[in-house]
């Protein structure tokens, strides 16, 4: 694919000046779920401006158009971003996972406005933050990243920052130096730094978020991808599943009704505990939307007793033992824990198994006469004796 270059549609309304020096050129970059090609983006840095297209395949197939202008400290100053059909990229996309038409932003002064438009009209979305420096999401547009990385390492930008999402609010974010060859993307929407590959230009060769809510590994390509080519190849693909998805579980202990809904990671290659899910660090017990527990009658878990209601489910997993967290924040995002809002505390005993468990699984079953609620994953079983 040599000389295949991105059609620079907005190059000739960039001639934006900053404090300090610009950065002006084109990457591609490909990010893999696995063996699963979850994106391709091509994108341009002009000035203050970062724009281009991408293809995506999570939530659904869809054809992404993307543009982003940053203010000279280098926060975001507004944005557009556009999805459109794969079998036709000029009639935007009719969702079925709730992905809207255009999503815009502005900051007006530290209110962060955010406007949605989908088949059922216009939504407005309000957040108060000092700044805006990332917007994320499933799929978020690589070439924030690239922006970030080059910022950091003239360091042209302090933590802290903001991250951004029109649905989940305002989290914290530091861009973080190692060395003139890595980078670390530091949030608490991700239990461990995402870290960043950069070669010689301080430019991001790879990106590995494996470990992150995003499972990305992502590489830039040696020459430019024409993202428009490929639409109607990706339009083919299979729609690639939701790598963690959720599940219901409903389980009788006594006359207590108890119900669980998770999200289940898979290894997928991976080292799980003391890697992928750290030790001595809160983790949501799954994957995606936060982990929820309801029961419809007060209930023990060990010497715990917990009155009947719905509780955001979190675990801290140690070698010895794990601690099973019960949180009442409303709203509250998966990956985004707030000890603020726990409630009660419940010691966990831990064992090895012989066979892998994959993928992450949750149940209530019989060990030794008693019902126990279990959390099972790698070759590691975290359990609690439940009881009226």
């Amino acid at each position: 694919m040599k000389n295949i270059i991105i059609n620079l549609f907005y190059l000739s309304i960039v001639n934006i000046s900053v404090a300090q020096e610009n950065i002006n050129y084109s990457a591609s970059m490909i990010a893999m779920w696995g063996s699963d090609t979850a994106c391709i983006e091509t994108f341009t840095i002009a000035g203050n401006q970062l724009f281009g297209h991408a293809i995506q395949l999570f939530p659904e197939p869809v054809y992404k158009v993307f543009n982003f202008q940053y203010q000279d400290d280098g926060s975001l100053e507004q944005f557009t971003l556009q999805f459109y059909d794969l079998e036709n990229t000029s009639t935007p996309v009719a969702s079925s996972t709730g992905l809207p038409y255009s999503i815009t932003m502005i900051d007006k002064n530290g209110v962060i406005h955010f406007k949605t438009v989908d088949q059922d009209g216009a939504k407005d979305w309000i957040h108060q933050a000092p700044r805006m420096d990332y917007f994320g999401g499933w799929i978020p547009v690589l070439g924030q990243w690239e922006w970030l990385s080059h910022l950091t390492a003239q360091n042209r930008i302090t933590s802290p920052l903001k991250f951004l999402n029109y649905v989940v609010g305002v989290y914290e974010l530091e861009m973080k130096k190692i060395d003139d060859k890595k980078i670390q993307f530091i949030t608490d929407i991700s239990a461990v730094p995402i870290d960043f590959a950069l070669d010689k230009n301080a430019r991001i060769e790879g990106i590995d978020g494996t470990a992150s809510p995003w499972n990305f590994l992502i590489h830039r390509t040696e020459e430019l991808l024409n993202i428009h080519s490929y639409a109607r190849q990706f339009a083919t693909k299979e729609v690639l599943g939701n790598p963690s998805p959720y599940e219901t579980i409903e389980h009788q202990v006594a006359d207590i009704n108890i119900q669980i809904s998770y999200g289940r990671p898979s290894m997928r290659g991976r080292k799980i505990f003391g890697h992928i899910v750290p030790f001595n660090v809160v983790w949501r017990a799954g994957a995606g939307a936060v982990t929820r527990i309801s029961f419809d009658k007060d209930i023990t878990l060990a010497d715990q007793r917990i009155p009947a209601g719905s509780y955001n489910l979190y675990a801290l997993p140690e070698q010895e033992h794990w601690t099973l967290i019960f949180n009442t924040e409303e709203n509250a995002w998966g990956s985004a824990h707030h000890a603020a809002y726990d409630v009660y505390k419940v010691k966990m005993n831990v064992s090895a198994v012989d066979e892998v468990i994959d993928p992450f699984t949750i149940s209530i079953e019989e060990k030794s006469g008693k019902s126990v609620l279990s959390m099972q994953w790698e070759k590691t079983d975290a359990w609690v004796e439940i009881r009226k």
